[in-house]
């Protein structure tokens, strides 16, 4: 997983479980305890990015579903909660825009999606096809960096910027 510090607040961090099992974990930066997050008996998969400073997402499955993204709140000992339907899941660390308002994600069809910050699929994001991944956001949340997952199975790597648009600020 792609280690990412908020605000100079804390990093998230995979830790190893027992079998297949992860936990994410919170590690802060400078002085302060690693804290566990309970995982509900969920399979974590790679991606996690922070929605806000109380609230981290992450794509997991719970034994015998298809994956999902889920929300959990870091400052208590809360279970991890469904934020996305079955099938739609983050394909980047860097998934949440800047302005916290919307999260990119992939659907069943490895086409590129935008859910609102409270998870509600808001539409597909136009000009991209299937197997395009959005990668990143720009610093302003005008653009979303994609990739192509074929050209990575090619063993070479190619990403595009789609620019500012009408609607969401994104195409």
């Amino acid at each position: 997983m792609t280690r990412r510090a908020e605000r100079d607040l804390s990093w998230l961090d995979w830790v190893p479980g027992s079998g297949s099992m992860r936990r994410l974990a919170v590690v802060p930066v400078g002085a302060g305890a690693v804290r566990l997050l309970p995982s509900a008996g969920l399979l974590i998969q790679p991606y996690a990015a922070w929605l806000d400073p109380a609230h981290v997402l992450f794509t997991a499955a719970e034994p015998g579903h298809p994956p999902r993204i889920f929300v959990q709140d870091v400052t208590g000992d809360a279970l991890p909660q469904p934020f996305s339907p079955e099938g739609i899941v983050m394909a980047s660390a860097d998934a949440v825009s800047p302005d916290r308002t919307r999260v990119a994600a992939i659907d069943r069809s490895e086409r590129p999606v935008l859910l609102t910050n409270r998870g509600v699929v808001a539409t597909e994001i136009p000009n991209t096809g299937n197997g395009e991944w959005p990668a990143a956001w720009d610093p302003d949340g005008g653009s979303i960096f994609v990739w192509h997952r074929v050209w990575l199975r090619r063993g070479s790597s190619a990403c595009r910027s789609l620019p500012a648009h009408e609607g969401y600020g994104v195409c």
